[in-house]
């Protein structure tokens, strides 16, 4: 059951790319003003995660009757616990992997050197992942997959998850694990 409808979904599909330049924007006039590194920059992308959550709840679920099964969530069960971590390492070395070919082709850009602050690791490790997953495979393939099917659900989810990552070189590795985690909800 999906009470949102297939126009809403490709709105909320559009939505991370509206809030990345906003943000983005946002991000740059607030940089400059205030001279931030580039660490700092990028720490400040933990407001993102959390933004598309609130948008996806204020439009789509608040008031609508959505359970946590419509949007993909379980109960904690001891036995499965050890899946999610073993899903991040797997694709930790995939992305190693495809780094690490992209890098003997010459393919990757020179890395710039950036410290990480602990605010930009709690968004990396925690926010981040909690946010996408809530809002890629809880509202949009949930409402996809009503609409258009398991398959073709994963596949739209996965290239949106992509595509708001906007980085063209994972932009593979990124479908590929969007389309995993799709099937695994």
């Amino acid at each position: 059951h999906t009470p949102w409808s297939v126009r809403e979904i490709w709105v909320a599909a559009t939505l991370p790319g509206g809030i990345l330049i906003f943000l983005s924007l946002l991000i740059f006039v607030v940089g400059g003003l205030f001279d931030l590194s580039r660490a700092e920059v990028d720490a400040s992308w933990i407001l993102f995660g959390p933004s598309l959550v609130l948008v996806a709840w204020s439009l789509l679920i608040h008031g609508r009757g959505v359970s946590r099964r419509d949007l993909g969530l379980r109960g904690f069960k001891p036995g499965s616990s050890l899946l999610v971590p073993m899903l991040l390492v797997v694709d930790f070395i995939f992305v190693l992997s495809y780094t690490g070919l992209l890098d003997m082709l010459g393919l990757l850009p020179a890395a710039k050197a950036t410290g990480i602050l602990p605010l930009g690791l709690i968004n990396t490790a925690v926010v981040a992942p909690i946010c996408e997953e809530l809002f890629f495979r809880g509202v949009l393939f949930t409402g996809f997959r009503h609409y258009y099917g398991p398959r073709k659900a994963a596949v739209f989810s996965a290239v949106i998850f992509s595509l708001s990552h906007l980085d063209p070189l994972f932009f593979v590795p990124h479908t590929i694990t969007g389309i995993v985690f799709a099937v695994m909800s």
